[in-house]
């Protein structure tokens, strides 16, 4: 590498990686990837710990983070691992690398990622949607980062679209308590539990185990998933009728599933919106967020200095 690196983090509710890459454009270099651990001291420990090991005691130019939760300026708080309100991230990032460090939250990091991998083929508008541990959203219009007010701008984890479910936020009937990653593994886990025949009987079930499942045939796999699926579509309907964007694209581990999750979703979305509507899998799968808070630590200006 030529030159002081550049750190990127990125923090889920789930997992988190850390990583180094050139200040002035490339991929990123040295990725550390670990499990979050359950409590935000704890997981920051290691975020510390592993960037100072990636970088060798190097001097940083600056420290971009993806947070997987809400950010008001420097403070964030997550639904998914207690303790971040009070544990000072972006102190502690800048204390220990001597270094500027700008947040974002996670889908905002992942639709900066998207945008720029699609802006030369001339898009414009982009909705940027992560299906994981919870279901966040991000908006690009016209080429700006459109954060809203209070930063909330494009909660589509949060639309209400039912009148059942428990959100993380505390809320009944949102999308996030359907058809998020957690939610996909807990309806199953309950339909096993009520004695529903499946393949997934005889351990913890996780979203992937029911897309494995559904992929070699499971009916209670495929209904899940399905039902996800076409869930998230009418999510993605509403955003495409509400913001006229280019594409959609989705990121988060469950945009990786197969034709169960997908084939319900693309077949809501078309029925429901008014033209065509382009949507996609994220171009960097998991590591978008990743690769956003890499170039919000390059160029920070740009995405963030003149975000309404």
């Amino acid at each position: 590498m030529s030159g002081p690196p550049v750190l990127a983090v990125d923090i889920g509710g789930t997992k988190t990686a850390v990583a180094t890459g050139p200040a002035r454009g490339g991929p990123v270099d040295r990725v550390a990837r670990f499990a979050t651990p359950p409590d935000a001291a704890a997981a920051l420990r290691t975020v510390l710990d592993e960037g100072r090991r990636l970088t060798g005691g190097e001097q940083v130019t600056a420290v971009g983070v993806s947070f997987g939760g809400h950010v008001d300026g420097d403070d964030v708080h997550s639904l998914h691992v207690p303790g971040w309100d009070d544990a000072g991230l972006v102190p502690a990032l800048r204390e220990a690398f001597g270094a500027p460090v700008r947040l974002v939250n996670d889908a905002e990091a992942g639709v900066i990622a998207e945008f720029d991998a699609r802006a030369a083929s001339g898009v414009r508008h982009l909705v940027y949607v992560t299906v994981s541990t919870g279901i966040g959203a991000a908006l690009v219009a016209d080429g700006r980062l459109l954060r809203g007010t209070h930063g909330m701008a494009g909660e589509i984890g949060h639309y209400p679209l039912a009148d059942e479910g428990r959100c993380s936020c505390g809320r009944v009937g949102h999308l996030e308590a359907l058809a998020s990653g957690t939610a996909i593994a807990r309806r199953a886990t309950d339909e096993l539990a009520g004695g529903a025949p499946s393949r997934l009987a005889g351990g913890p079930v996780e979203a992937s185990d029911v897309d494995a499942a559904a992929r070699a045939g499971d009916e209670l796999a495929r209904r899940v998933l399905a039902d996800a699926g076409a869930l998230v579509g009418r999510a993605l309907a509403i955003a495409a009728l509400t913001v006229d964007p280019d594409v959609i694209c989705l990121g988060g581990g469950v945009s990786q599933a197969g034709g169960a999750f997908w084939d319900p979703l693309l077949r809501v979305v078309g029925e429901q919106t008014l033209r065509p509507v382009r949507v996609e899998p994220a171009v960097h799968g998991s590591d978008s967020a990743l690769v956003g808070a890499l170039a919000v630590a390059r160029d920070p200006d740009s995405w963030l200095g003149g975000a309404p």
